[in-house]
């Protein structure tokens, strides 16, 4: 039973029991949702990248250097939304 837990805990991440590769997947569409939204272009998205994680393509990243890239995206909507309220 330990061993079986253990795969669990590994295959599932906290949220939802999502697998990682379903997490990783809900992480990049919503960061290039972002990017779309607010009309990033690519070299400031790379720019963000690489200062929010030390990488550029989000294939290289693990899932919680794409949780952070993805908050940053989300801080950056906010800011956007503030200043141009509907």
């Amino acid at each position: 039973m330990e061993a079986r837990a253990h795969l669990e805990k590994k295959l599932y991440s906290r949220r939802n029991r999502d697998t990682q590769g379903q997490q990783r997947t809900r992480y990049v569409s919503g960061i290039k949702a972002i990017q779309t939204k607010l009309k990033i272009g690519e070299k400031e998205y790379g720019r963000i990248l690489f200062e929010t994680t030390g990488k550029t393509p989000t294939t290289e990243m693990d899932t919680d250097e794409l949780h952070r890239a993805f908050d940053r995206f989300r801080h950056l909507q906010g800011l956007a939304e503030a200043e141009n309220p509907q």
